[in-house]
Protein backbone atom coordinates (compact mmCIF):
# COMPACT_ATOMS: atom_id res chain seq x y z
CA UNK A 1 0.00 0.00 0.00
CA UNK A 2 0.95 3.79 -0.79
CA UNK A 3 1.40 5.91 2.01
CA UNK A 4 -0.88 8.79 2.49
CA UNK A 5 0.51 12.21 2.64
CA UNK A 6 -0.92 14.44 4.89
CA UNK A 7 -3.28 17.55 3.95
CA UNK A 8 -1.71 20.39 3.15
CA UNK A 9 2.04 19.51 3.05
CA UNK A 10 4.51 19.75 0.20
CA UNK A 11 3.77 16.06 -1.16
CA UNK A 12 0.06 16.61 -0.94
CA UNK A 13 0.44 19.51 -3.30
CA UNK A 14 2.52 17.58 -5.64
CA UNK A 15 0.07 14.90 -5.60
CA UNK A 16 -2.63 17.48 -6.72
CA UNK A 17 -0.39 18.69 -9.55
CA UNK A 18 0.13 14.85 -10.46
CA UNK A 19 -3.66 14.06 -10.30
CA UNK A 20 -4.57 17.53 -12.33
CA UNK A 21 -1.65 16.48 -15.38
CA UNK A 22 -2.65 13.26 -16.01
CA UNK A 23 -5.61 11.66 -18.19
CA UNK A 24 -6.45 9.35 -20.55
CA UNK A 25 -7.54 11.43 -23.09
CA UNK A 26 -7.19 15.32 -23.76
CA UNK A 27 -8.78 18.04 -25.68
CA UNK A 28 -6.90 19.27 -28.68
CA UNK A 29 -8.38 21.56 -31.49
CA UNK A 30 -12.07 21.06 -29.51
CA UNK A 31 -11.72 17.62 -29.75
CA UNK A 32 -11.07 15.00 -27.49
CA UNK A 33 -8.27 12.76 -28.52
CA UNK A 34 -6.36 9.48 -26.47
CA UNK A 35 -3.15 11.23 -25.14
CA UNK A 36 -1.33 7.86 -25.76
CA UNK A 37 -2.16 9.37 -29.60
CA UNK A 38 -1.27 12.57 -29.09
CA UNK A 39 2.03 12.12 -27.86
CA UNK A 40 2.93 9.70 -30.10
CA UNK A 41 2.15 11.56 -32.77
CA UNK A 42 4.00 14.46 -31.39
CA UNK A 43 7.34 12.25 -30.31
CA UNK A 44 7.62 11.71 -34.12
CA UNK A 45 7.28 15.46 -34.91
CA UNK A 46 9.67 15.96 -32.18
CA UNK A 47 12.04 13.14 -33.61
CA UNK A 48 11.70 14.05 -37.28
CA UNK A 49 12.67 17.91 -36.57
CA UNK A 50 15.66 17.09 -34.48
CA UNK A 51 16.72 14.60 -37.24
CA UNK A 52 16.54 17.32 -40.08
CA UNK A 53 17.91 20.25 -37.92
CA UNK A 54 20.89 18.27 -37.41
CA UNK A 55 21.38 16.26 -40.37
CA UNK A 56 21.33 19.52 -42.60
CA UNK A 57 24.17 20.96 -39.78
CA UNK A 58 26.08 17.96 -40.27
CA UNK A 59 25.54 18.04 -44.39
CA UNK A 60 24.29 14.30 -43.96
CA UNK A 61 22.34 13.65 -47.83
CA UNK A 62 19.64 14.99 -48.79
CA UNK A 63 17.81 11.50 -49.46
CA UNK A 64 18.37 9.69 -46.58
CA UNK A 65 17.06 13.10 -44.44
CA UNK A 66 13.90 12.24 -46.38
CA UNK A 67 14.44 8.27 -46.15
CA UNK A 68 14.57 7.83 -42.43
CA UNK A 69 11.91 9.43 -41.33
CA UNK A 70 9.47 8.34 -44.06
CA UNK A 71 10.33 4.44 -43.18
CA UNK A 72 9.98 5.22 -39.38
CA UNK A 73 6.57 6.83 -39.68
CA UNK A 74 4.90 3.90 -42.08
CA UNK A 75 6.29 1.62 -39.94
CA UNK A 76 5.10 2.96 -36.55
CA UNK A 77 1.84 3.39 -38.94
CA UNK A 78 1.40 0.14 -39.99
CA UNK A 79 2.23 -1.12 -35.88
CA UNK A 80 -0.77 1.52 -34.83
CA UNK A 81 -2.84 0.01 -37.49
CA UNK A 82 -2.33 -3.47 -36.39
CA UNK A 83 -2.94 -2.37 -32.43
CA UNK A 84 -6.10 -0.37 -32.87
CA UNK A 85 -7.42 -3.47 -35.46
CA UNK A 86 -6.26 -5.91 -32.97
CA UNK A 87 -8.64 -4.60 -30.25
CA UNK A 88 -6.28 -4.78 -27.38
CA UNK A 89 -5.37 -1.94 -25.38
CA UNK A 90 -3.25 0.88 -26.95
CA UNK A 91 0.46 -0.52 -26.25
CA UNK A 92 3.34 0.80 -28.69
CA UNK A 93 6.67 -0.44 -27.39
CA UNK A 94 8.86 2.08 -28.49
CA UNK A 95 12.11 -0.48 -28.65
CA UNK A 96 10.07 -2.61 -31.10
CA UNK A 97 9.63 0.14 -33.01
CA UNK A 98 13.28 1.45 -33.68
CA UNK A 99 14.48 -2.31 -34.15
CA UNK A 100 12.12 -2.94 -37.13
CA UNK A 101 12.44 0.81 -38.57
CA UNK A 102 16.97 0.06 -38.11
CA UNK A 103 16.12 -3.32 -39.90
CA UNK A 104 14.51 -1.98 -43.23
CA UNK A 105 16.83 1.94 -42.69
CA UNK A 106 19.79 1.06 -42.52
CA UNK A 107 20.35 -1.77 -45.48
CA UNK A 108 18.94 0.78 -47.70
CA UNK A 109 21.60 3.58 -46.18
CA UNK A 110 24.26 0.99 -47.08
CA UNK A 111 22.83 0.90 -50.49
CA UNK A 112 22.59 4.29 -51.49
CA UNK A 113 26.00 4.66 -49.79
CA UNK A 114 24.40 6.87 -47.10
CA UNK A 115 25.78 5.10 -43.75
CA UNK A 116 28.01 6.39 -41.60
CA UNK A 117 28.47 7.43 -37.66
CA UNK A 118 27.83 10.78 -38.56
CA UNK A 119 24.20 9.60 -39.85
CA UNK A 120 23.44 6.94 -37.07
CA UNK A 121 24.78 9.61 -34.18
CA UNK A 122 22.33 12.04 -35.30
CA UNK A 123 19.44 9.37 -35.79
CA UNK A 124 20.40 8.63 -31.89
CA UNK A 125 19.46 12.10 -30.77
CA UNK A 126 16.84 12.45 -32.63
CA UNK A 127 15.49 9.11 -31.52
CA UNK A 128 16.24 10.02 -27.66
CA UNK A 129 14.34 13.70 -28.50
CA UNK A 130 11.29 11.66 -29.56
CA UNK A 131 11.30 9.51 -26.74
CA UNK A 132 11.55 12.41 -24.32
CA UNK A 133 8.38 13.75 -25.65
CA UNK A 134 6.82 10.13 -25.59
CA UNK A 135 7.05 9.51 -22.07
CA UNK A 136 5.22 12.97 -21.65
CA UNK A 137 1.79 10.27 -23.12
CA UNK A 138 2.81 7.53 -20.62
CA UNK A 139 3.05 9.71 -17.78
CA UNK A 140 -0.62 11.06 -18.93
CA UNK A 141 -1.92 7.71 -19.42
CA UNK A 142 -0.34 5.48 -16.83
CA UNK A 143 1.79 2.77 -18.88
CA UNK A 144 4.58 1.89 -17.13
CA UNK A 145 3.33 3.42 -14.48
CA UNK A 146 6.11 2.83 -11.55
CA UNK A 147 5.80 0.80 -8.12
CA UNK A 148 2.97 2.17 -5.29
CA UNK A 149 4.10 5.14 -3.76
CA UNK A 150 3.85 8.27 -1.20
CA UNK A 151 4.21 11.09 -4.10
CA UNK A 152 2.94 10.23 -7.95
CA UNK A 153 -0.54 10.25 -9.45
CA UNK A 154 -2.97 8.29 -9.53
CA UNK A 155 -4.60 5.98 -12.23
CA UNK A 156 -8.35 4.76 -11.20
CA UNK A 157 -8.30 3.42 -14.64
CA UNK A 158 -5.51 0.61 -13.81
CA UNK A 159 -7.86 -0.95 -11.10
CA UNK A 160 -6.43 0.32 -7.90
CA UNK A 161 -6.33 3.58 -5.99
CA UNK A 162 -2.46 3.18 -5.24
CA UNK A 163 -0.47 6.23 -5.93
CA UNK A 164 2.46 5.64 -8.96
CA UNK A 165 6.16 6.73 -8.70
CA UNK A 166 6.18 8.86 -11.52
CA UNK A 167 9.00 7.02 -13.44
CA UNK A 168 8.19 7.99 -16.97
CA UNK A 169 9.53 11.41 -15.72
CA UNK A 170 12.31 10.26 -14.51
CA UNK A 171 12.68 8.69 -18.34
CA UNK A 172 12.21 11.35 -19.82
CA UNK A 173 14.92 13.58 -17.60
CA UNK A 174 17.53 10.72 -18.68
CA UNK A 175 16.63 11.29 -22.69
CA UNK A 176 16.91 15.13 -22.24
CA UNK A 177 20.07 14.83 -20.50
CA UNK A 178 21.36 11.98 -22.63
CA UNK A 179 20.34 14.29 -26.02
CA UNK A 180 22.44 16.93 -24.60
CA UNK A 181 25.30 14.83 -24.16
CA UNK A 182 25.55 13.66 -27.90
CA UNK A 183 25.16 17.31 -29.11
CA UNK A 184 28.20 18.27 -26.39
CA UNK A 185 30.22 15.55 -27.68
CA UNK A 186 29.59 16.16 -31.40
CA UNK A 187 30.53 19.91 -31.02
CA UNK A 188 33.91 18.92 -28.93
CA UNK A 189 34.69 16.71 -32.25
CA UNK A 190 34.15 13.12 -30.58
CA UNK A 191 35.19 10.56 -32.85
CA UNK A 192 31.62 9.39 -34.63
CA UNK A 193 30.05 6.69 -32.70
CA UNK A 194 30.92 7.93 -29.36
CA UNK A 195 27.69 10.05 -29.22
CA UNK A 196 25.72 6.82 -30.60
CA UNK A 197 27.69 4.78 -27.64
CA UNK A 198 27.24 7.50 -25.41
CA UNK A 199 23.58 8.06 -25.57
CA UNK A 200 21.90 4.96 -26.47
CA UNK A 201 24.49 2.77 -24.20
CA UNK A 202 23.98 4.96 -21.67
CA UNK A 203 19.90 5.01 -22.22
CA UNK A 204 19.92 1.06 -22.46
CA UNK A 205 21.82 1.17 -19.17
CA UNK A 206 19.83 3.80 -16.84
CA UNK A 207 16.34 2.33 -18.48
CA UNK A 208 17.23 -1.22 -17.38
CA UNK A 209 17.75 0.44 -12.94
CA UNK A 210 14.72 2.90 -13.87
CA UNK A 211 12.56 -0.72 -14.90
CA UNK A 212 12.99 -1.93 -11.33
CA UNK A 213 10.95 0.75 -10.32
CA UNK A 214 8.25 -0.23 -12.46
CA UNK A 215 4.85 -1.58 -11.16
CA UNK A 216 5.42 -3.66 -14.08
CA UNK A 217 8.72 -5.16 -12.60
CA UNK A 218 7.45 -5.62 -9.60
CA UNK A 219 4.06 -7.98 -10.13
CA UNK A 220 5.91 -10.35 -12.89
CA UNK A 221 8.94 -10.41 -11.16
CA UNK A 222 10.77 -11.09 -14.71
CA UNK A 223 12.99 -8.73 -16.63
CA UNK A 224 10.90 -6.29 -18.64
CA UNK A 225 11.88 -5.88 -22.33
CA UNK A 226 14.02 -3.32 -22.03
CA UNK A 227 16.41 -5.01 -19.69
CA UNK A 228 16.74 -8.41 -22.10
CA UNK A 229 17.30 -5.69 -24.81
CA UNK A 230 20.16 -3.77 -22.82
CA UNK A 231 21.65 -7.31 -21.96
CA UNK A 232 21.62 -8.40 -25.61
CA UNK A 233 23.06 -4.88 -26.77
CA UNK A 234 25.96 -5.42 -24.31
CA UNK A 235 26.49 -8.68 -24.81
CA UNK A 236 27.12 -7.80 -28.79
CA UNK A 237 29.43 -5.00 -27.95
CA UNK A 238 31.36 -6.71 -25.67
CA UNK A 239 32.03 -9.29 -28.44
CA UNK A 240 32.67 -6.34 -31.24
CA UNK A 241 34.76 -4.73 -28.79
CA UNK A 242 36.72 -8.26 -28.05
CA UNK A 243 36.84 -8.91 -31.82
CA UNK A 244 38.15 -5.81 -32.70
CA UNK A 245 41.56 -6.27 -30.14
CA UNK A 246 42.25 -9.37 -31.76
CA UNK A 247 42.74 -8.09 -35.35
Amino acid sequence: MSAVAPPGSLADRLNRRFDESIGLSMRVGGRLWFSWRVFSLAAFAVATVVWLAIGVNRGLPALALVLVPTVAFAIFSVQRWHILRSGRPARLVYHRHVIASAAVTLPLLEAIGALSWRLIDTATAAMLAGLAVGRVGCFRSGCCSGRPAAIGPRYPWLGDEHRRLPVQLLDLAVCVLLVGATLVLDAIGATPGTATAAGLGGYLAIRSILDELRDERVRKGRLTEAQWLAIVVAVIATGLVAGSADR
